[in-house]
């Protein structure tokens, strides 16, 4: 007798469990339980791959200046003038092998041009990019060169003649 009413609590139990299934099955799908407090949902976390690059425009346009400046001084020295020491190395190792037609190039180019150059974004027509370069001596000029910017300003000045 005492198997027959434990077999009957068992029966009543898993069917009260299967209603109780049933409907707190809405309670579940939108709600997050039967028990009235719904479910924490997780937040997504942001999404960190490498911490944002610095600015660095600033530093190249003062590394486009000084390039600009060296190529003046070499145009006035008339052979490729020591590069500034506190240039980094690849340009230390660049501006020597410059030919005299480069430098006319630089000169006639803005800063903004130049520092695109030296950044390898977009290229001075007539400039080699930046790359170590052998040093180079330049041969005796036989023309002058005709140019309405600052090179030729620059090469009146080296040969002593007043621009004006």
């Amino acid at each position: 007798m005492r198997a027959v009413i434990s077999a009957i609590i068992s029966a009543l139990k898993s069917a009260f469990s299967a209603g109780l299934a049933v409907l707190s099955a809405p309670f579940r799908i939108f709600g997050g339980g039967a028990s009235g407090m719904p479910r924490a949902i997780p937040m997504p976390e942001p999404y960190v791959d490498e911490p944002p690059k610095k600015d660095m425009t600033a530093v190249y346009d003062e590394i486009a200046r000084a390039i600009m400046n060296w190529a003046a001084d070499s145009l006035i020295a008339d052979e490729p003038v020591p590069p500034p020491p506190k240039l980094p190395r690849e340009f230390r190792e660049w501006l020597p092998g410059l030919s005299r037609q480069e430098c006319c190039e630089i000169m006639e180019a803005d800063k903004m041009a130049v520092s695109s150059h030296v950044m390898g974004l977009f290229a001075i027509p007539g400039v080699r990019k930046v790359m170590p370069l052998r040093a180079v001596v330049w041969p005796p000029e036989t023309q002058q060169a005709e140019s309405p910017g600052f090179a030729a300003i620059a090469l009146l000045e080296r040969d002593g003649l007043p621009a004006s």
